[in-house]
Protein backbone atom coordinates (compact mmCIF):
# COMPACT_ATOMS: atom_id res chain seq x y z
CA UNK A 1 0.00 0.00 0.00
CA UNK A 2 1.25 3.68 -0.59
CA UNK A 3 1.38 5.69 2.70
CA UNK A 4 1.23 9.41 3.13
CA UNK A 5 3.68 9.35 5.73
CA UNK A 6 3.83 13.52 6.06
CA UNK A 7 0.16 14.03 6.93
CA UNK A 8 -1.36 14.93 9.72
CA UNK A 9 -4.76 13.48 10.80
CA UNK A 10 -7.23 15.96 12.06
CA UNK A 11 -8.96 13.29 14.56
CA UNK A 12 -5.87 12.23 16.21
CA UNK A 13 -3.08 15.03 15.79
CA UNK A 14 -1.03 11.83 14.72
CA UNK A 15 1.62 11.52 11.31
CA UNK A 16 0.86 8.91 8.92
CA UNK A 17 -1.91 7.92 6.44
CA UNK A 18 -2.33 4.73 4.20
CA UNK A 19 -4.22 4.81 0.67
CA UNK A 20 -6.84 2.47 0.64
CA UNK A 21 -8.09 2.96 -3.02
CA UNK A 22 -7.56 5.01 -5.95
CA UNK A 23 -10.14 6.38 -8.18
CA UNK A 24 -8.91 7.34 -11.50
CA UNK A 25 -11.16 9.62 -13.32
CA UNK A 26 -9.71 11.31 -16.60
CA UNK A 27 -8.94 14.93 -15.07
CA UNK A 28 -8.38 14.03 -11.64
CA UNK A 29 -8.27 11.10 -8.85
CA UNK A 30 -9.74 10.63 -5.91
CA UNK A 31 -8.11 8.49 -2.96
CA UNK A 32 -9.39 6.90 0.15
CA UNK A 33 -6.48 7.14 2.44
CA UNK A 34 -6.99 6.07 6.00
CA UNK A 35 -4.93 7.47 9.55
CA UNK A 36 -2.47 4.59 10.32
CA UNK A 37 -3.02 5.19 14.24
CA UNK A 38 -6.78 5.86 14.68
CA UNK A 39 -8.25 4.85 11.36
CA UNK A 40 -10.06 7.66 10.21
CA UNK A 41 -10.94 7.70 6.87
CA UNK A 42 -10.59 10.83 4.19
CA UNK A 43 -11.24 11.37 1.13
CA UNK A 44 -8.34 13.66 -1.25
CA UNK A 45 -9.12 15.00 -4.38
CA UNK A 46 -5.83 14.97 -7.02
CA UNK A 47 -7.09 17.32 -10.01
CA UNK A 48 -4.24 15.85 -12.89
CA UNK A 49 -2.99 19.70 -14.89
CA UNK A 50 -1.57 19.98 -18.06
CA UNK A 51 2.03 21.12 -19.01
CA UNK A 52 0.66 24.28 -20.03
CA UNK A 53 -0.44 25.23 -17.21
CA UNK A 54 2.91 25.85 -15.34
CA UNK A 55 5.50 27.58 -15.60
CA UNK A 56 9.26 27.70 -14.17
CA UNK A 57 10.35 30.61 -12.44
CA UNK A 58 13.54 32.33 -10.78
CA UNK A 59 13.19 32.61 -7.28
CA UNK A 60 16.16 33.96 -5.03
CA UNK A 61 18.52 31.96 -7.26
CA UNK A 62 16.44 28.71 -7.06
CA UNK A 63 14.02 26.77 -9.74
CA UNK A 64 10.32 26.96 -8.97
CA UNK A 65 6.75 25.62 -10.64
CA UNK A 66 4.07 27.70 -10.60
CA UNK A 67 0.58 27.30 -11.61
CA UNK A 68 -0.78 29.89 -14.64
CA UNK A 69 -4.11 29.54 -13.71
CA UNK A 70 -5.85 30.35 -10.69
CA UNK A 71 -6.72 27.49 -8.24
CA UNK A 72 -10.75 29.00 -8.72
CA UNK A 73 -10.10 28.41 -12.42
CA UNK A 74 -9.01 25.22 -12.30
CA UNK A 75 -11.84 24.01 -10.21
CA UNK A 76 -14.20 25.78 -12.66
CA UNK A 77 -12.54 24.03 -15.62
CA UNK A 78 -12.88 20.76 -13.70
CA UNK A 79 -16.74 21.74 -13.04
CA UNK A 80 -17.01 21.80 -16.57
CA UNK A 81 -15.31 18.90 -17.61
CA UNK A 82 -17.58 17.12 -14.72
CA UNK A 83 -20.78 18.42 -16.31
CA UNK A 84 -19.52 17.58 -19.88
CA UNK A 85 -19.10 14.24 -18.77
CA UNK A 86 -22.75 13.52 -17.48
Amino acid sequence: MTTRKNWKCSECGELGFLVRKTYCKHNYTLRWVRCTNCNYDIFTKEVIIDKSETVWKTINAQTVLELRLTKKEIMNNLLEEIRNEN
